[in-house]
């Protein structure tokens, strides 16, 4: 699940790059087809690029050991964040599940919508063309091969003007990119650079579609009239292109700009190699303090094939010790033995010990080690609690147990109002005067 999260994120912050390269540099040029070409490469290798990990070798010399969860400790009792935080997990997966749930309802849903108005309307041929004559105030669409139209809302030369234009998303299969962003929504649905991406790559398909009207030899005055006076009716759904879109206003300024390619695949040019680079930089894995520990890890195997079964102490094996009772009797354990001590809690003192132990083959605990500490009080309570754990359920490692090594950080915690009990300032407010004055 872990794996999936690292890609959902690393997926997300390169759609995130292209977008914002495609933002800046790109949107008000009128190569439209190179535009799509962007769009579409974008999401492709937003796709594919965290499954191209390029891995950061990072040393450590440092002896490793699996770090268990922060305990917290506070004057009034003991929080234990592994028992606090064992559903958010769960609760985030069920969260993102529901989403994914939903959108993909959704785009069965859209999809059903189209095949009951084909059912009811039916196809007809018209020239090379698949037409379905709707009988209600749908806005002119295509999808795939067919095109959605109301012929009682249009005379015969706005027809072919509207007809014209869906036959564009029609041949240059512009659903195509319309699916491949469904897909990519249903599975990035929280992410907002898909919806801004999608909504970019819909109003391109307009500006495609306009720029073949033109092409066919309308009359560029008459069908922005067109455009202008349209009767807007509903939208099916977001899988269609439509013609009545919004941004009219944008849509007849991009016809009315003046065309400069050889300057627009200049830009193209420079800006793929640089998302490129931007992407793959993105895509580097972020688990370097995971592959410093795994490498630590194998050092540490291959020095414990020189010493003794007795002597070998393991970080991970294939059955990892648990506290008996569980993470509940972890949490219950702690609460009722540590305790804040007095002298840096009303000097108001907070920070965190870090203690290394070891459990036995027997889950007996020794080796209680501080490796890092800020208070002696808190410290010196920090390892007394630890060294004084009953016996853990002893790890295993092919079927034999085994000496396993834990570190364990214990936060002491102080609230704002005991630290302004203890004579720290309030914020915003200012220091006392000095004695004197």
């Amino acid at each position: 699940m872990n794996d999936y999260i690292e890609y959902l994120l690393q997926s997300g912050i390169c759609l995130g790059v292209f977008y914002i390269i495609f933002w800046l540099f790109m949107r008000n040029d009128t190569s439209f087809i190179q535009n799509r070409l962007y769009l579409i490469f974008s999401i492709i290798i937003s796709t594919i690029a965290p499954f191209a990990q390029i891995h950061i070798p990072v040393s450590n010399e440092t002896t490793a050991a699996i770090l268990l969860e922060e305990i917290i400790v506070t004057p009034h009792g003991m929080v234990n964040s592994l028992v606090a935080d064992t559903n958010f997990p769960e609760i985030i997966l069920m969260i993102y599940l529901a989403g994914v749930f939903f959108m993909s309802v959704r785009l069965i849903y859209q999809l059903l919508q189209i095949m009951i108005i084909i059912k009811r309307y039916g196809i007809i041929r018209y020239r090379e063309l698949y037409i379905v004559n709707m009988k209600k105030e749908y806005a002119p669409f295509s999808i795939l091969n067919l095109i959605f139209i109301n012929s009682d809302l249009n005379d015969r030369s706005q027809l072919e003007k509207i007809i014209s234009h869906e036959r564009v998303h029609v041949r240059q299969k512009h659903t195509i990119d319309l699916m491949i962003m469904e897909l990519m929504a249903v599975v990035q649905w929280f992410n907002p650079f898909v919806w801004l991406l999608k909504h970019a790559v819909k109003i391109n398909h307009e500006y495609l579609a306009d720029e073949g009207v033109l092409k066919a030899g309308h009359d560029k005055v008459n069908y922005q009239r067109l455009l202008l006076n349209q009767v807007f009716g509903m939208q099916i759904c977001t899988l269609t292109n439509n013609f009545n879109q919004s941004l009219i206003k944008r849509r007849l300024t991009m016809m009315s700009k003046n065309r400069n390619n050889h300057l627009s695949g200049l830009k193209l040019v420079l800006l793929v190699p640089v998302t490129l680079a931007f992407a793959m930089f993105f895509s580097i894995s972020f688990s370097a303090k995971v592959m410093a520990q795994e490498e630590a890890q194998l050092k540490q195997k291959q020095q414990q094939q020189q010493l003794t079964d007795k002597d070998a102490v393991f970080t991970v094996v294939e059955k990892m010790p648990t506290f008996k009772g569980g993470p509940e009797a972890f949490a219950e354990y702690f609460s009722t033995n540590v305790k804040y001590p007095d002298i840096p809690r009303k000097k108001g003192i907070d920070g965190t010990s870090f203690v290394t132990f070891i459990v036995e083959k027997d889950g007996s605990i020794s080796n209680v080690e501080l490796l890092r500490g800020f208070n002696d009080a808190c410290d010196q309570e920090a390892v007394r609690v630890v060294k004084a754990m009953p016996a853990w359920n002893p790890g295993m490692e092919k079927g034999k147990a085994v000496r396993v090594k834990f570190n364990v950080p214990v936060k002491f915690v102080l609230d704002k109002e005991e630290k302004v009990l203890k004579g720290e300032a309030r914020p915003g407010t200012p220091p006392p005067p000095p004695k004197g004055e």
